[in-house]
């Protein structure tokens, strides 16, 4: 048996991806319920509130219209219309941090000798686990 959807969950993900949103930040943004949302775009819903449908309409300002979601624009869905949006690896807008391939050394790198440092004599004091000074440095 195959999964059926609503001409309302195609024309959503048609715009989510489009404004490239994710399904949680788009529910989060127009309060909606982020299950209904996924539970409709995956297929596992096929029948919908008014209110529901209305506040969807509201939240993609008419590009999705509230009569879309009616069980008789039911039709079988193609393996590319369900699923995930977008891959969970995509890093979410403002997200911050570092990969291992950014500390990456190229093979072709110039052969440069590195500075040498001085180790320090004596006890050395640990500032937030990262600053090492040496602790007559640190009383000043």
């Amino acid at each position: 048996m195959s999964t059926q959807i609503t001409e309302g969950a195609r024309s959503l993900r048609a715009y989510l991806l489009r404004t490239e949103q994710t399904v949680p930040d788009f529910c989060e943004k127009h309060d909606l319920s982020r299950r209904i949302v996924q539970r409709a775009l995956n297929g596992q819903q096929t029948t919908f509130s008014v209110d529901f449908a209305l506040a969807v309409q509201k939240a993609t300002n008419g590009e999705v219209t509230a009569d879309s979601w009616s069980q008789d624009t039911l039709r079988d869905a193609a393996p590319e219309e369900l699923g995930r949006l977008f891959p969970r690896h995509r890093p979410r807008p403002g997200a911050v941090g570092h990969t291992a391939n950014d500390f990456a050394v190229a093979d072709d790198a110039d052969d440069e000798e590195e500075p040498t440092v001085d180790e320090p004599s004596g006890p050395v004091l640990v500032v937030d686990g990262y600053s090492q000074v040496p602790a007559h440095a640190a009383r000043g």
